[in-house]
């Protein structure tokens, strides 16, 4: 194995932490809700708080990686997921649950800023998107896996024992960083101060070729986590499904997202990023669209909770990697701030659109889907409108 495959396959270690300890709780919900006796919107917080709380974090984890290092924020944000899981196992209250989830939350989000970053740091912006789809190739594999191992623990040992697993994972990613993971900073940024940091945002913040990449992945993501977190409960209350179905369903969602993610590896610098990922907006809209539609004409089974996220997925591989290299590259200087405020936007959305999951019609997916095709299409019109708006000679620049 060369030394690059090697180091996509730990980022894609790293990275995929946060994406399976969020994945591996969304079939435990329904079980969570019943067992602590509350509704579905208060079981709801266990996963769009720390939805909020990876955004909040990775707002703050770029620009300490860009003084301290990638290393020893990787390090340490690793240990603090291990040990958060550990409470959120032993938590008596699910107030004491939420809050030890969104400590873990936070610290597992890490890896979504720190990969990014540590490719663009390596690589440059083509060699980034690359770099993200092949990591994110293999990082989906864990997350794809995720609910049917989360689904699977819920049903023979309950729902604590998820985050048990989940320390036991952290703790073996953080052995292998340690042994393997070098620091890709040639120049770390000179200060901490406050002032420092906000221009460093306000500077990302004034690009726009960053919100137009920004938006679309804050779009894409939060489509999907917004499947991620209403799924297991239209899965239970349209047809009775336990977490178990829910997690072996989640698998041809992710087998979808790395079949589109590796396509894309073999397609970056034959086809133009930007038209490949509005390929991918275009069909992710259409897609969700035609789901619903067949729903409202008569698809009843159970395939239709799966069947838009599905397609979605394998439209998905051609928007994210263009979509957070675009972001991160709009502003090389800074890629540790852009990476934190593209982490934070998406997350901050995704946050209330998964708090919202809970509350819409769950006696079928059509509900469900529609959302899933306004927020992909919400992704497609702010692209359009940001890349009307740039100059001729930036939009060049564009991937």
């Amino acid at each position: 194995m060369t030394d690059r495959l090697r180091l996509v396959a730990l980022l894609a270690a790293i990275t995929s932490l946060g994406p399976f300890a969020m994945q591996s709780l969304a079939p435990a919900l329904p079980v969570i809700a019943a067992d602590m006796g509350v509704a579905a919107g208060e079981a709801q917080l266990m996963l769009s708080l720390s939805i909020l709380s990876i955004g909040v974090a990775t707002l703050l984890l770029g620009p300490l990686s860009d003084h301290y290092g990638r290393r020893p924020v990787a390090l340490a944000s690793l240990l603090v997921t291990a040990a958060a899981s550990v409470a959120v196992a032993l938590a008596p209250t699910l107030g004491g649950a939420v809050a030890a989830r969104v400590a873990q939350a936070g610290a597992a989000g890490a890896g979504m800023v720190l990969g990014r970053a540590i490719a663009r740091d390596l690589y440059g912006p083509v060699g980034a998107a690359q770099v993200i789809a092949q990591m994110t190739a293999v990082m989906v594999v864990v997350p794809m896996l995720a609910p049917g191992v989360g689904g699977v623990i819920v049903a023979v040992a309950g729902w604590r024992a998820v985050f048990g697993f989940t320390a036991l994972f952290a703790l073996a990613v953080w052995l292998w960083a340690r042994a393997s993971l070098r620091e890709s900073i040639v120049e770390r940024s000179p200060s901490l101060r406050a002032g420092e940091i906000a221009r460093s945002f306000r500077a990302v913040a004034a690009s726009r070729p960053f919100w137009a990449y920004c938006l679309v992945g804050t779009a894409s993501l939060s489509s999907f986590l917004f499947f991620v977190g209403t799924a297991p409960y239209v899965a239970a209350a349209a047809y009775g499904a336990g977490p178990e179905i829910y997690g072996l369903g989640f698998v041809f969602v992710g087998g979808g997202y790395m079949a589109s993610n590796l396509l894309y590896a073999r397609l970056v610098g034959r086809v133009r990023g930007d038209t490949l990922m509005l390929a991918g907006l275009a069909a992710a809209v259409l897609s969700a669209l035609g789901v619903w539609a067949a729903i409202g004409l008569g698809w009843r089974g159970l395939e239709t909770v799966f069947a838009a996220a599905i397609l979605n997925s394998l439209a998905a591989g051609l928007i994210v990697p263009n979509a957070m290299a675009g972001a991160v590259s709009a502003m090389p200087a800074r890629a540790g701030a852009a990476s934190s405020l593209l982490g934070f936007a998406q997350f901050a959305v995704a946050a209330g659109v998964t708090q919202a999951g809970a509350i819409i019609p769950h006696d079928s997916a059509g509900p469900m889907t529609l959302v899933m095709a306004a927020l992909s299409g919400a992704g497609l019109a702010c692209f359009a409108a940001l890349r009307l708006l740039t100059s001729p000679q930036r939009r060049d620049n564009l991937l």
